[in-house]
């Protein structure tokens, strides 16, 4: 495990996500909440993780 707490931040935003997105998935929002949902706990993480630079190659 590498103890970062971003990660756990990452895992609790999409269990939140889930319940957000499933909040509004009887309206036409539904599309743009999980799009920003998947944005931020996707992307992000994603790229936060390719900017760290390996100690050895």
């Amino acid at each position: 495990m590498t103890g970062k707490r971003w990660i756990w931040l990452t895992a609790i935003g999409s269990y939140a996500g889930a319940v957000v997105v499933a909040m509004f998935a009887v309206t036409p929002w539904v599309f743009l909440v999980f799009a920003t949902a998947l944005m931020l706990l996707a992307v992000a993480p994603g790229v936060a993780l390719m900017r760290q630079v390996p100690k050895s190659v």
